[in-house]
């Protein structure tokens, strides 16, 4: 009788010390599984920051270029539009020294007209 209770304790002592073993097994398994998680994400991370990084210095460099040329176009605009100013100011002296030459012409006519 002790005999057969100490046989199946041992029996149950080695059924826990399997269970325990398969659990760690599976603790193990869960651990490796989540590492790999783990890692893959972090590397997904990883790929994404340095993509980030690409695409700001891309975005850099182009804005920089953007502004180069905005500026660039800024003072050509400037300059185009002070030689139309002056363009224009040179038109309008024109027509008023035509319309100066006129009356004096129409002056003159009038004067012959009336000796």
């Amino acid at each position: 009788m002790l005999k057969e209770s100490i046989s199946q304790k041992k029996e149950t002592v080695y059924s826990i010390q399997h269970n325990i073993r398969s659990k760690e097994q599976q603790c193990e398994n869960e651990r490796l599984r989540v590492e790999q998680v783990v890692d893959s994400i972090t590397n997904t991370a990883k790929n994404s920051e340095n993509e980030v990084v690409s695409l700001r210095k891309l975005l850099s460099k182009d804005l920089s270029f953007s502004e180069k040329q905005v500026k660039s176009l800024q003072v050509l605009y400037m300059d185009l539009k002070l030689s139309c100013s002056s363009e224009k100011t040179k038109v309008q002296h024109q027509i008023l020294t035509a319309l100066d030459n006129i009356m004096s012409h129409k002056q003159s006519i009038q004067n012959r007209l009336a000796q």
